[in-house]
């Protein structure tokens, strides 16, 4: 039996496993002491929620994360690996199972290097990296998760972040910005690729609409007087209606990310 001290924020859900209650539960203490909270206990058992100890009283934004963070912990009967998982130019590669955080930092810090470049302390603290580079078509995206694996056959069946929730908490307020900053970015990114889906959308419309009044006008050409011509309004119809589709998108690109 393992034990997981699970962390939940907005757009966070992080674990970190332990042999014992005792040690899942010192942790959780131990990283709300760093970002000078306290922890009380929740209604259900094993869970804690935080509260600002702080003498400072006017940030909202430390306010809001606080009041969104919670930690629970939860056994578990369970295989547990870390993941890295690897995204190159919009395709997974393939990566290995890992028995520790350590060593998925470490191999990700590996594919950094390759292909020149370091990773930054905050990368390896959230577990996350990236490389973006439009010079050299290069989009590299990795990020670590600590997994449940089923006994049968050893498929993924629960993933969390694996984060370093110490040095999280020991500069919490900078890891909430950076948190909703990354949050704000993706969002951005979500509402260009929705757009961009948008003007295809547009485009294949009107295109297929073309093609349906173009067929439509010759057919007419083509009939003699009084011999009967197609109009081929299904196809038209079907472009209009993806133009349409397209140009929601782009006026309104928030109809097409996943978000809600």
């Amino acid at each position: 039996m393992k034990y997981l001290a699970i962390f939940q924020l907005e757009t966070l859900n992080a674990a970190t496993v332990f042999d014992t209650k005792a040690a899942a539960e010192k942790y959780i203490k131990e990283c709300a002491s760093l970002a000078n909270l306290k922890t009380a206990s929740g209604e259900k058992e094993n869970t804690y929620t935080f509260t600002d100890q702080s003498k400072s009283t006017d940030d909202t934004a430390r306010s809001i994360a606080i009041n969104k963070l919670a930690a629970h912990v939860e056994p578990v009967d369970a295989e547990i690996k870390h993941q890295l998982i690897y995204n190159k130019n919009d395709k997974n590669v393939e990566t290995q199972l890992y028995d520790d955080r350590k060593t998925v930092v470490k191999e990700a810090d590996k594919i950094i290097d390759e292909h020149e470049y370091n990773a930054t302390k905050d990368e390896d603290m959230m577990g996350s990296w990236s490389i973006d580079n439009l010079e050299q078509s290069l989009k590299i995206d990795l990020s670590a998760k600590l997994v449940l694996l089923s006994s049968k056959d050893e498929h993924v069946v629960s993933s969390y972040d694996s984060v370093d929730m110490k040095a999280f908490c020991r500069d919490f307020d900078q890891s909430i910005e950076r948190l909703n900053t990354t949050a704000a970015n993706d969002n951005i990114n979500e509402l260009k690729a929705a757009r961009k889906k948008g003007f295809i959308n547009l485009g294949i419309g009107l295109a297929i609409a073309a093609v349906g009044g173009i067929l439509s006008l010759v057919s007419y050409n083509n009939a003699k007087p009084g011999e009967k011509y197609t109009i081929y309004t299904g196809i038209i119809a079907i472009g209009a209606v993806d133009a349409c589709v397209g140009l929601w998108y782009v006026i309104n690109p928030k109809a097409g990310t996943n978000k809600k």
